[in-house]
């Protein structure tokens, strides 16, 4: 349950700042409000199962997070690159395995979840707001049945999105990168959540001007298409598979594909300096939008309406 009983807990806990609490008690209920009381157990508990470290002047988020000794993770995908490198806040679960040599298998020991932002924003402003909530909202989308070991893999599920890495053990536990699958759609989705859950904070439309692309996607989905109760679902769940059954399989990973080529231009298309480069990128990007994507979306729409009229 949600009420001053909890902020007080946080506070204890984690020796948060008036700060931070107060920026906790204006998104909680909203992100509460958005995903539903449905999903209240799992929000409040994610919440509360993580700690939020704000940098201050004479930190950087890489800094933070090497001093935690995270596991080692060796390699990612180029999208999953643009993230780390641009982020203004990071949601980060920290895993602890071990090898079990009698029993040939590996078990995750703890996990320890941390949101760590920039110091470049402060919670009181409408910027910090929308990066602590955009973490947020990435924490609460991961929380339930976020980590699974099968054999020597693991996977890092997070809203629709899922990521595998193999295990090895070398004197120590390190992590290596197999695959990733919807970082693109998810981070769209996750970008259209945290602009409509700061826009109930301040009692206004808010919009965060990142990767436009994958935001009109996003919104076209769970707007237009009327499908954000049920998409909320499959990410707070995390029942991709599922997804992927009732839009097709085959649509919904062209659909990812598409998205993750249109962050990765954006990004190069942000880096470039001359107006002649950005105008090529973005009519690349409006290409790939009219060739790849909008079919992909009309399909599933055409799915969604058989599945009504049934």
């Amino acid at each position: 349950m949600f009420d001053s009983t909890y902020l007080e807990k946080l506070k204890t806990r984690y020796n948060y700042d008036d700060k931070t609490i107060k920026a906790l008690s204006l998104v909680i209920p909203e992100i509460l409000n958005y995903y539903g009381e449905d999903y209240s157990d799992i929000i409040l508990n994610a919440i509360y199962n993580c700690q939020i470290i704000a940098c201050n002047s004479h930190e950087t988020i890489s800094k933070v997070l090497r001093e935690r000794k995270l596991t080692p993770m060796i390699g990612s995908s180029p999208v999953s690159e643009i993230d780390i490198k641009r982020a203004e806040s990071v949601y980060v679960p920290n895993i602890k395995i071990s090898y079990d040599s009698e029993n040939n298998s590996y078990n995750i020991d703890k996990v320890d979840r941390i949101i760590v932002t920039s110091h470049t924003f402060n919670f009181d402003s409408l910027k910090g707001l929308e990066v602590l909530t955009h973490a947020l909202c990435h924490l609460v989308k991961g929380f339930n049945d976020e980590l699974t070991i099968e054999e020597n893999v693991l996977t890092i599920r997070n809203g629709i999105s899922y990521e595998k890495r193999k295990i090895v053990y070398d004197n120590e536990i390190f992590l290596d990168f197999i695959e990733d699958y919807g970082k693109g759609l998810e981070e769209g989705f996750n970008l259209y959540d945290t602009d409509k859950i700061v826009s109930a904070v301040y009692k206004e439309n808010y919009k965060s001007y990142d990767f436009d692309s994958i935001y009109t996607i996003a919104t076209i989905l769970k707007e237009k298409y009327n499908l954000k109760k049920e998409i909320n679902s499959y990410e707070l769940i995390g029942d991709y598979e599922n997804f992927e059954k009732k839009y097709s399989a085959d649509v919904i990973k062209d659909l990812c594909s598409t998205c993750d080529t249109c962050v990765c231009l954006e990004n190069d298309m942000l880096l470039s300096f001359s107006r002649e480069e950005k105008n090529n990128y973005a009519k690349n990007i409006n290409k790939i939008l009219s060739d790849n994507a909008y079919n992909k979306l009309v399909s599933i729409y055409e799915q969604k309406q058989k599945t009504k009229n049934i």
